[in-house]
């Protein structure tokens, strides 16, 4: 505060500046410091809710941390270890959680947490990233590396075998995915169809894990089949990845409920790692990189 006589008080102060993505790596950096001294940095896991979590397509703040309470509150039961922590990043928001484990038993941690949060609430779904936590990294980078590389945590399916319905009129490029599909997993089920109308009659009494879901059909658009499947409840059991050459289309089927999409043409590695992801665990066996021949348009 400075005062002159006959010229009144002038007054300055300074006011706190958000910066995105401190919350985050002051947590982060407080973590790796403490584990310094033993030799061991902790492996970091961030968890979030999933965007197609709340129908509207509206991300609801309050409602995402409420939900991710819930989560909190599953994994410290889930804790082995006395140094596992769980740290709820509101500013984001997201959950950092640290474990002192190897990468494989960190993976464990995950997918025990997705059998439970799928035992409790099937229609709560939620994405992971596992990146390399590292001192110094800007407010700007934690953002960034928060944000990137997140896939679906998906659990396991119990002791049934996984099963995949691929919608799509390219009768070879059905089979094509078909076979890169038993390929990886060998006990998948796989089954397919052309039809708009078959694949929603197929859908009950299937009951897919995964549905693959072309937008053009001879029939009916698969945006149709996904209105059927969204006003039936079908897309809370199952994983829908939405494929199509129109960026738009696409676009507007993720809004609609799909969980995730891919534009045609592609290269059938992608697809695999689109397919890997849903189910939340990595590809088994590595296929070479080939261009799935499917149309780059619509009819």
């Amino acid at each position: 505060m400075e005062s002159e006589l006959g010229r009144g008080s002038r007054f300055s102060f300074t006011l706190p500046i958000h910066e995105p993505g401190a919350e985050l790596r002051v947590v982060v950096e407080d973590r790796i410091r403490s584990a310094l001294p033993r030799g061991q940095a902790p492996l970091l896991a961030l968890l979030r809710m999933a965007h197609a979590e709340i129908a509207s397509g509206s991300r609801a703040g309050d409602k995402d941390l409420d939900k991710l309470g819930e989560v909190r509150k599953i994994l410290t039961g889930l804790f082995r270890h006395p140094r596992d922590e769980v740290f709820l990043i509101e500013s984001e928001p997201l959950l950092a959680l640290f474990l002192e484990t190897d990468p494989a038993g960190c993976r464990a941690v995950l997918q025990r947490l997705a059998q439970a949060v799928e035992e409790r609430d099937r229609g709560l779904r939620l994405e992971y990233a596992l990146p390399e936590p590292t001192l110094g990294r800007s407010n700007e980078e934690w953002v960034l590396g928060a944000r990137a590389g997140f896939s679906h945590l998906v659990g396991s399916l119990g002791h049934r075998q996984p099963r995949v319905l691929l919608v799509d009129d390219d009768a070879s490029l059905r089979e094509l995915m078909a076979e890169t599909i038993r390929l990886d997993w060998p006990e998948a089920d796989v089954q397919g169809t052309d039809s708009a109308l078959e694949a929603c009659l197929r859908f009950s009494r299937f009951d897919p894990d995964l549905m693959v879901l072309d937008i053009g059909l001879p029939d009916a658009s698969g945006a149709d089949v996904l209105a059927s499947l969204v006003r039936n409840g079908h897309t809370k059991k199952a994983r829908i990845l939405a494929i199509s050459g129109s960026e738009e289309r696409l676009a507007e089927m993720v809004r609609l409920g799909c969980d995730d999409s891919l534009a045609k043409p592609f290269p059938i590695d992608r697809f695999e790692q689109k397919v890997a992801a849903l189910f939340g665990f990595p590809p088994r066996i590595q296929q070479p990189s080939q261009a799935a021949h499917a149309p780059s348009e619509e009819p």
